[in-house]
């Protein structure tokens, strides 16, 4: 790791809008928080809103490019509504990189960088960052992981969702499937990261509620998925999950430049602002577990139903009511039809005891009798 180059003191510039608030630093040229105006940190009245700190990791920060880290000092301006950063390294590769709020919760980002020296240099494969996600601790405690890592494969339509089984094999330990126990953590580091050799669209970082999903307009070789544990707890209990794209590198002849352009989303797991995404990004949701594509069209149908009645009944408690309602008119005639079948099995019940009675010590006339 490169040693902190700081030779000035941090400076921040600030994106936002009505429901976003973004803040990036010099230190790195990254995202170091963000805060999500519609969605206080508890129930309190005058609640400040959530608020996701990434200082200690920010999100789109670089690494394994020399020069180029949370380590060294950037140039930051704001220009209307773009922030821009920029920092040429001693190697002569210039770094700009500018970044706009856009739909929301996104950010518009474009990097560029340039050869300014008389030989040809080459870029390494380098990582693109994301800010941890931190376990969001409750009373109702059930068990069940909230926290979890996504990768939708390049060219592929269904997510990979690396969550509590990928993240306790991590650990060294082996999980049940949905995660219903949890593995000891004896023994267990307190950090665990693992290299998926995997060519990436996307990748998301998610909790409960909310996500942040990074997406370069080119596929990346690789990810690097990164987890922590509470070492208070005697069991695998995961604290927070962070990812790395790894993006391919180049070999830049002197005057050349590379420009990407990334998308970075930051904000609730709601399905109207993802699906807007595109990319099957809305598959960061909970209903897109691997093999259940079924089960995710039953769930969009019923999710997008219980939305329009809100439009009209903005009471979400009235809203799954009459939405349960609704699901037990249109299931109505399967039900009825088993309801009837039960009642048949319950009539012959009588005769069928007589029959386990008089052919107690001849099960095949008993069977053939039942029949």
């Amino acid at each position: 790791a490169e040693a902190v180059r700081h030779e000035a003191a941090e400076k921040t510039a600030v994106l936002s809008n009505d429901v976003a608030r973004i803040t990036i630093s010099s230190w790195g040229g990254g995202v170091t928080g963000v805060e999500l105006n519609d969605y206080p940190q508890t129930l309190a009245k005058g609640s400040a809103p959530i608020r996701f700190d990434f200082s200690q990791r920010p999100a789109l920060s670089l690494a394994d490019i020399p020069g180029l880290s949370t380590n060294h000092d950037f140039a930051l301006t704001v220009n209307g509504s773009t922030v821009t950063v920029e920092r040429t390294t001693s190697q002569q590769l210039q770094f700009t990189r500018s970044i706009v709020l856009v739909d929301q919760y996104r950010l518009d980002v474009t990097e560029t960088f340039v050869n300014l020296g008389k030989d040809a240099l080459t870029i390494t494969n380098h990582s693109l960052s994301m800010g941890p996600m931190h376990l969001v601790h409750s009373k109702a405690n059930t068990g069940v992981l909230t926290l979890g890592l996504d990768v939708m494969p390049d060219g592929g339509s269904n997510v990979e969702l690396l969550g509590d089984e990928w993240l306790t094999k991590m650990f060294g330990g082996s999980s049940s499937m949905f995660g219903c126990s949890r593995a000891s953590a004896t023994h267990m580091p307190a950090e665990a990261s693992e290299l998926v050799n995997m060519p990436a669209t996307w990748g998301a970082v998610k909790d409960k509620f909310f996500v942040q999903i990074l997406r370069p307009d080119t596929a990346s070789v690789s990810c690097r998925l990164l987890a922590t544990r509470d070492t208070n707890a005697a069991e695998l209990v995961i604290n927070s999950v962070a990812m790395d794209l790894i993006c391919e590198g180049k070999v830049l002849q002197p005057g050349e430049p590379l420009t990407r352009k990334i998308s970075y989303y930051v904000g609730p797991k709601k399905y109207d602002v993802l699906k807007k995404l595109g990319h099957y990004q809305d598959q960061v949701m909970l209903y897109a577990y691997k093999g259940w594509g079924w089960f995710r069209g039953v769930c969009s149908a019923c999710l997008w139903t219980l939305n329009k009645i809100y439009e009209f009944i903005p009471n979400y408690g009235i809203a799954i009511i009459l939405l349960t309602l609704l699901v037990r008119v249109i299931f109505w005639p399967v039900t009825h039809k088993s309801s009837e079948s039960m009642k048949k099995m319950q009539a012959i019940q009588p005769l069928v005891k007589e029959l386990q009675a008089k052919y107690k010590g001849n099960p095949q006339k008993l069977q053939m009798e039942t029949m």
